[in-house]
């Protein structure tokens, strides 16, 4: 039995029972593997084995020479997969396999793994070298993939040709990689030099090339004396020889003591002087005055350290905040606090050992010292979570559970949605296949979805590999398809009919290239060879240009008007200065940021951006001990407006603040309240009470005049379905929606016929009508293209007239109806027939001329807008809750939406009723009564044209003097369905698409683009969130497509290495930033430099960068990931020791970068085991040795893929707990 209470079974079986070479001796092997999560499922794993070999000269057992393992049925199996390994049987190889292969219940080949070997058997000491695998997968057709290795004399690979898919080209890799040996020393593995062509001859083209330094020498090639990684040389541009630098320095222990870019921008730690361990000061960048940038002092955090444990004990950030960390016996996180806020969060065990009853409980506190908020989660013996429980509305109140079960092999089985307790549970049900990829979803309301894993057969230029056809609900087909190296190479709407195919392309390293969309245009992207975007030609933006500084940070671009955009930093690499200088022109300041200016005692700004100001407008910010903004001044014509926001000890608001004109929401001694579970319920004076489902959507809200807005969801399917707004017995506004099985709206049944609606699809989520029952008027049919382009609607006259393909911005129209539409070279609409329209610097929208009134926009140096001005009325908007109108100096107007339901003007309370999409459709007054209402065309015309109300369609400000919806990044035109300039973010992202500018992907009805980039569902809509999370689970189980369900070698395999299942899920970062710079590689190890030697040390190396973890080689980001993947090590199924603890000194890491609510994964009883990097090896990155500390009599192990040996050795990829009899009882890849 396990410390968590589960149980292996382990049936023996002597090798007698099969056929064998020559094998005098009998020994018994494991054929049957019984393994039970201690709440009643086991799961069996069944092993056979043949050609059992004995050298008698060597007096040694070489093992099997071939194992069969039938596994545990995946639900939706109806005979169970199996796998098949042929080992090797010679001295210096044998236990290496030689070829693997992968069956499903039927007996059908879908995988194979041969590896190729050159042994030396005739001398010790023996040798084995893996030099080449071959993987061939099989699905409606077979494709391989080969990856050819050559080695040094010490076992070091110096060159590796990748073929990707052998039967086409552009899929190739040549990485050649330089050693220069200490052999007096034996530091024999330091890579000196890596650079990787583009093919696979020297004469393909470099994308990257790298110099590693050592011991302080300026020669690439001088051998290593100490092995302490001292620069790291990276070539942008090897034509021109420009490098990007970062340069490293240590102390006489091996620890890093600083670290610097090539511009001198340093950090600095300094060790405790006791053990030489533990980093207990860092001096921040600022700290230093580098670039003509002043220093600054206060840039010092400083830690101390639980010795017993080797973990933090105390944290002090640069403006004083001391965090203070204790542990249990088992050196588990026990409590973090936080000196200031009086903010904790507790960690505690229950009933451990019992798999019916054990949990892992989080307290935090509630607002107002209302109790403890929790969140309690049930694990089997196993360790897998299959309930979570967390607080119901109040304290005694239901609580809610969420659940999830397991099939035998782990993948989940079913999902309930969270409920209350006594309510009966909704459950989603997955099926598998033999790689454990989804092939079938099944709703609660027995509608599913279907997913054909096949590999790919179209000729792109990209090569494709795998693919994998997605059937909705409807019967509506989705392919979608991925390029050898994991990348997203194509997708398919509604493949069986429209097939509107997006093509994308990447270049070896995995960096977008170019796109092409359903129409035919096409966009193209160039790189130097760190990653950063060099240049973006877009069909509709244009093209852009952009440079970097040599600490690779942007500091120009050039967009298609030729308008020069430069960017500034401080030694932080924060952004100090930008500005943009049109041809011609003179520079116009967009943003002028200043930061940690002193503040009174109360706040805490070291750190933070204090100060920010371009001609229009100021903004000043103050920040808690949170870290939260607190006090917030925005200056703007004059005129000074405060907000003030606070904090309790739970960090949730329980007050603010506006003034002038002081409007309180929530104060001292009437502060806003929250549930059991920690959601706001009441605000005195404006909102009664709230509840809320299970799931955490909103079930009703009383506001302080009476009135009451009721929602109903769907139980199996948790869409809404029902919003009513009452006051009393008089119904104001109700209503109805019915959905497809999508969850597609097709009905609006409201309180009269011009409330109700009627709608229709096409294949693709397209709106091709809409019906009003009480106005044949708003009645609409509309007609798209095959790239998304509305064609034609029917309350607009005419056709949409577009551009061909290859032509500029083929996706905006050049006529509509009678009205001719022009543009500048960014794409933005210039005039329409009716409207002249001109654009500021940074591509926003600046004047609007209609009937010969012109509106005059500006904006703040956040980018959101400021002001609105014409000759009728100014209005100033300090954020985005805020206007303001000035029309009388001394007597201004103040409207405030201290709540998105909530309107205050002066003194004057209304309360603002929405539909499905947020849209504003009725407001009363204190007494309940209606003050104004609307309703909406289908794209979002505001059809009572008196409606006073700026926030009307879907919550978002409409400006009648322009007709345009102001959409933060961009403004949309309600009457032609369409944005007035492009959307500038990546076209591949989720919900921004290739039509740059389509709105709501061209269904307004379920979807809502209220940042004027990315189309969604409104967040009250469940089930479209639990669409998304499905569509994530896919995309996850496609990444994962074909593990083998044990150990890999990410230089070995490369479908492994390309779709690697690391512990969990491994999150790329191929989202390109909106500056157009690449912050990091794809594959988040395949690029570490030599590989399994040094994987270890990397993880030991994380940092924290972008709320993600960061690998870094030498300083520069080569991947990330989230930090639950950082702390849990993937486990065999074999029981004790299990779960293998995070080593100390990476959470000391972590904890030194700032991250909390670290989890330890070690299982309950046990000390640890930390995974011991030999100094060689880890200081190749400057990683700290870290010690040995086993959890068995045996210790710890470490298997060799390259030698074949059991031992200590720092090139493991394998680690492993044995028991004294020498059987694996636990373990964990990388």
């Amino acid at each position: 039995m396990t410390e968590l209470g589960g149980t292996v079974a382990v049936e023996y079986s002597p090798s007698s029972t099969w056929a064998n070479n020559y094998l005098p001796q009998v020994v018994h092997a494991v054929t049957k593997l019984s393994v039970s999560d201690g709440r009643g499922q086991t799961a069996v794993s069944m092993y056979a084995y043949a050609g059992g070999k004995y050298d008698p000269a060597a007096r040694k057992f070489l093992g099997f020479a071939s194992i069969v393992e039938t596994k545990p049925l995946a639900n939706g199996e109806t005979a169970p997969s199996k796998i098949e390994t042929t080992y090797r049987q010679d001295l210096a190889s044998y236990g290496l396999p030689s070829l693997t292969v992968w069956k499903d219940g039927a007996g059908t080949v879908h995988k194979q793994v041969a590896e190729t070997y050159v042994v030396n058997t005739a001398a010790k000491p023996y040798t084995v070298q893996n030099t080449a695998t071959d993987t061939t997968l099989t699905e409606n057709i077979s494709r391989t993939l080969r990856v050819q290795r050559w080695f040094d004399a010490y076992n070091n690979i110096i060159s590796m040709k990748d073929y990707g898919r052998t039967d086409v080209s552009g899929d190739e890799t040549w990485t050649e990689r330089f050693f220069s040996p200490n052999t007096s020393a034996y530091i024999v593995s330091a890579l000196i030099a890596e650079r990787t062509h583009a093919g696979l001859t020297s004469t393909d083209p470099y994308v990257s090339y790298k110099h590693n330094y050592y011991d302080g020498s300026t020669d690439v090639w001088a051998v290593p004396t100490k092995g302490n990684l001292t620069w790291v040389q990276t070539f942008s541009d090897v034509t021109t020889g420009k490098t990007v630098s970062q340069y490293f320095a240590y102390d006489t222990y091996g620890n890093k003591v600083s670290a610097a870019d090539s511009l001198g921008h340093k950090t600095e730690w300094d060790y405790d002087a006791t053990y030489h361990l533990y980093p207990v000061t860092e001096r921040a960048p600022k700290y230093f005055a580098t670039g003509g940038q002043t220093a600054d002092t206060r840039f010092v955090s400083t830690a101390t350290y639980n010795t017993t444990c080797g973990l933090l004990a105390t944290k002090t950030d640069f403006n004083g905040l001391v965090k203070t960390f204790t542990y249990d016996p088992f050196c588990r996180l026990y409590q973090v606090s936080q000196s200031v806020t009086g903010a904790y969060a507790k960690a505690r065990f229950e009933n451990e050992g019992n798999p019916a009853t054990q949990a892992l409980v989080k307290y935090t506190p509630l607002p107002n010292g209302a109790g403890e908020d929790f969140t309690r989660s049930y694990y089997d013996g196993l360790g897998r979570v299959y309930r979570v429980e967390t607080p119901g509305e109040t304290a005694a109140g239901a609580k809610r559970i969420a659940e999830t079960d397991y099939d035998l092999r782990g993948n989940v089985l079913r999902t309930a949605f969270p409920r209350f307790v006594g309510e009966t549970a909704q459950w989603t049900t997955n099926s598998y296949d033999w790689a454990d990829r989804p092939v079938k979803t099944v709703n609660p309301d027995t509608s599913q979805r279907s997913y054909l894993n096949e590999l790919a057969t179209a000729a792109t230029t990209t090569p494709r590999l795998n693919a994998v056809t997605t059937t909705d609900e409807l019967g509506h087909q989705t392919k979608t398809a991925w390029s050898t190296r994991g990348d997203v190479a194509g997708v398919a709407r509604d493949f069986a009919g429209l097939q509107l195919a997006e093509t994308r392309t990447y270049d070896v390293l995995g960096r977008l290239i170019g796109v092409t969309d359903p129409g035919g245009s096409n966009w193209s992207y160039t790189y130097d060879m760190v990653g950063n975007r060099l240049t973006a030609s877009d069909p509709d933006l244009g093209t852009w240009s952009y440079t970097y500084d040599a600490a690779n940070r942007l500091v120009s671009q050039t967009d298609a008007r030729g308008t020069v955009t430069t960017l500034s930093y401080d030694q932080m690499d924060r952004l100090a200065l930008k500005t943009a200088t049109a041809p011609g022109g003179s520079p116009v300041v967009l943003t002028q940021n200043t930061y940690d200016q002193a503040a009174p005692s109360y706040w805490y700004n070291i750190g933070q951006l204090t100060t920010s100001t371009n001609a229009t407008t100021t903004h000043s910010y103050s920040y808690d001990g949170f870290g939260k903004l607190g006090w917030h001044d925005t200056t703007i014509a004059g005129l000074m407006h405060t907000t003030v926001d606070i904090h309790d000890g739970s960090g949730q608001t329980i007050l603010k603040n506006y003034k002038p004109g002081e409007l309180w929401f929530g104060d001292w001694d009437h502060r806003l309240q929250y549930s059991a579970g920690n959601r706001l319920v009441s605000a005195p004076g404006f909102i009664t009470s709230t509840l809320y489902e299970a799931d955490g959507q909103t079930r009703e809200i009383t506001y302080a005049n009476g009135v009451k807005t009721a929602f109903t969801y769907s139980p199996t399917r948790r869409w809404l379905t029902r919003v009513t707004t009452s006051k009393g017995a008089t119904v104001l506004l109700d209503d109805q929606y019915a959905r497809d099985a999508l969850g597609r709206i097709t009905t609006i049944t409201g309180r009269t016929p011009s409330d109700s609606w009627n709608y229709g699809y096409d294949n693709a989520d397209r709106l091709i009508w809409s019906t009003n029952l009480g106005n044949a008027v708003l009645s609409e049919q509309f007609v798209y293209a095959a790239n998304d382009n509305l064609t034609s609607r029917s309350r607009v006259a005419g056709t949409y007239v577009y551009p061909s393909a290859s032509a500029a911005r083929p996706h905006a129209p050049v006529t509509v109806g009678a009205n001719a539409m022009t543009y500048d070279a960014n794409g933005n609409l210039t005039s329409d027939g009716s409207r002249t329209l001109t654009w500021d610097e940074a591509n926003r929208l600046k004047t609007v001329t209609l009937a010969a009134n012109t509106v005059n926009l500006s904006y703040g140096p956040d980018g959101a807008r400021v002001k609105k001005a014409s000759a009728f009325a100014t209005t100033l908007y300090p954020d985005a809750s805020v206007e303001i109108n000035p029309a009388t100096p001394g007597a201004e107007i103040y409207t405030r939406y201290p709540h998105p339901d909530i309107k205050v003007t002066g003194t004057t309370k209304a309360f603002l009723h929405r539909d499905h999409l947020a849209s504003v459709r009725m407001v009363t007054d204190a007494s309940g009564n209606i003050a104004e209402a609307t309703n909406y065309a289908t794209y979002g015309e505001r059809l009572n044209t008196g409606f006073q109300t700026q926030k009307s369609y879907i919550g978002e400000r409409f400006d009648p003097e322009t007709g345009l919806l102001y959409l933060n990044a961009r403004y949309m035109d309600p009457v032609l369905g369409r944005f007035i300039s492009p959307d500038d973010w990546d076209p591949t992202k989720e919900g921004v698409g290739t039509n740059r500018y389509a709105y709501a992907q061209n269904d307004p009805v379920n979807k809502a683009d209220n940042n004027g980039h990315v189309a969604a569902t409104p967040s009250s809509d469940k089930a479209a969130k639990d669409r998304a999370e499905q569509r994530a689970l896919e995309k996850r189980a496609e990444a994962i497509r074909m593990h083998r369900g044990g150990f890999f070698d990410l230089h070995k395999d490369p479908y492994e290495r390309l779709n690697p299942r690391v512990a969990d899920e491994v999150q790329r970062q191929a989202e390109l930033s909106a500056s157009g710079k690449v912050e990091t590689r794809d594959e988040v190890f395949a690029a570490i430099p030599g590989g399994a030697p040094i994987r270890a040390g990397a993880l030991l190396g994380a940092e924290v960068f972008g709320g993600k973890l960061a690998i870094r080689e030498g300083g520069a980001i080569i991947g990330s990931y989230t930090p639950s993947v950082g702390l849990k090590f993937g486990t065999t199924p074999f029981g004790d020791e299990a779960h293998i603890a995070v080593g100390a000194m990476l959470r000391g890491k972590l904890e030194a970068q700032g991250v909390t609510g670290i989890i330890d994964r070690t299982a309950p009883g046990l000390k640890g085991v930390d995974l011991s990097v030999d100094p060689s090896y880890a200081k190749q990155l400057g990683f700290e040795h870290i010690e040995i500390k086993a959890n068995t009599a045996s210790g710890l192990r470490a298997f060799s893929s390259q030698v074949g040996r059991w031992g200590y050795n720092p090139s493991s990829v394998r680690a492993v707990t044995y028991d004294a009899n020498g059987n694996i009882r636990g373990g964990f890849d990388f």
